[in-house]
């Protein structure tokens, strides 16, 4: 991704076009409403208002959820996801979270090269458990990941 496509806080105008975003990637958009505050979008530098992906995190406690991570089709493979994970990460990083889990159905390989294992639900906090994502958004067949403290510390720092 070029520095020049920011990212930025996801603004009131741009929620239906996230929803419309993860709808399209096959995505839960059940309790993102609940954390508008902290999803994140890449925008377009050329076309202002045209989000390019999106990523979001669900803080609960020392745990976070990392959900929403999308990018339009025409945008894969250039890099914009990692950015957007990257970015994701280093907020974690800052809110002094010490474990950042996940629910997929399609991405456990790109979480495994980051530092993120395959866990069972159980093994995670009881609060992230409670959260719309484990709840029933996501099916029961999404594989549960986690990344510790020590992989959210070594985790690359954006320069945005």
């Amino acid at each position: 991704m070029r520095p020049s496509e920011p990212i930025r806080l996801c603004e009131a105008g741009e929620r239906s076009d996230v929803l419309a975003l993860l709808t399209a990637c096959g995505l839960p958009t059940d309790g993102l409403a609940d954390h508008w505050g902290t999803t994140w979008v890449a925008v377009d530098p050329d076309a202002p208002g045209q989000i390019l992906g999106s990523v979001a995190l669900e803080f609960h406690g020392k745990a976070a959820l990392l959900r929403s991570l999308a990018t339009r089709e025409d945008q894969r493979s250039r890099g914009l996801g990692k950015a957007l994970f990257e970015f994701a990460m280093a907020r974690a990083s800052d809110r002094g979270v010490n474990a950042v889990a996940l629910l997929t159905t399609t991405a456990e390989p790109f979480f495994a090269r980051r530092g993120f294992e395959t866990v069972s639900r159980d093994a995670l906090p009881e609060s992230l458990r409670a959260s719309a994502e484990f709840r029933g958004a996501c099916p029961a067949s999404a594989a549960a990941m986690v990344a510790r403290s020590g992989k959210l510390e070594a985790a690359p720092r954006p320069s945005y």
